[in-house]
């Protein structure tokens, strides 16, 4: 973990080369959080003030405050908790920094290369790498039910304005007390189970990435 972590990409850690990343794309904090308090990277005044925030973006900002002044090692603690609540977004990041780069031309060469035959071959790797699936990973996730960590089946939106699908959120209300019925997210309460309803626009853009991942699968063949 910690190898790849402390890469020299950028010479920065895997934490800070995708903070804009892990700030707009981790939507389960709370685990994360609890990680870290418990190897005391937290104090309980700090794991509050990320908590009370509202949305998962604002708790990752207000987490990263904390993070900025750690030292790597501390850094690689943040990065397994990561790994364990949030691992196909890690996944993603770390295909997105193994793309292939064109191969550059030793400096004798460069007078027998032709401009041309070098964007060729630049073409062909941004192609390879769209059929390899690599180009919307970011939909992965946007697609991706907080349950059960995979795209949304007969995806359900709450009143909060958070989506499952629709056999996760039954089977987490159905351990939980009848009047205790809550977003798994937010933690917003419900006296009374609303009514769920099929987010149909979610169910196109679920078929649709599906087949875009049949399509680029197929090309790879």
């Amino acid at each position: 973990m910690s190898n790849f972590a402390n890469t020299d990409l950028d010479m920065k850690h895997f934490i800070d080369r995708h903070r804009a990343a892990l700030i707009s794309r981790v939507y389960m904090v709370e685990p994360i959080l609890d990680h870290l308090l418990q190897n005391g990277l937290l104090t309980d005044e700090q794991y509050e003030n990320v908590r009370c925030k509202l949305t998962s973006q604002d708790k990752m900002r207000q987490l990263y405050q904390y993070v900025r002044g750690w030292a790597n090692s501390n850094k690689d603690i943040f990065f397994e908790a990561l790994i364990k609540n949030n691992g196909p977004l890690i996944q993603d990041l770390q295909n997105s920094e193994m793309v292939p780069r064109a191969k550059k031309p030793k400096l004798h060469e460069t007078c027998t290369i032709d401009a041309s035959s070098q964007t060729e071959r630049s073409t062909k790797q941004e192609e390879k790498a769209r059929n390899k699936g690599l180009a919307p990973t970011y939909l992965r996730d946007a697609l991706t039910c907080l349950c059960c960590v995979d795209i949304f089946t007969d995806p359900v939106t709450l009143p909060c304005g958070h989506t499952y699908c629709l056999a996760c959120i039954t089977k987490t209300w159905e351990n939980q007390h009848e009047r205790e019925a809550s977003c798994p997210e937010c933690i917003r309460p419900y006296l009374r189970k609303p009514e769920l309803h099929r987010n149909f626009r979610l169910c196109e853009l679920v078929e649709a990435y599906q087949l875009h991942q049949e399509d680029a699968s197929h090309n790879t063949q």
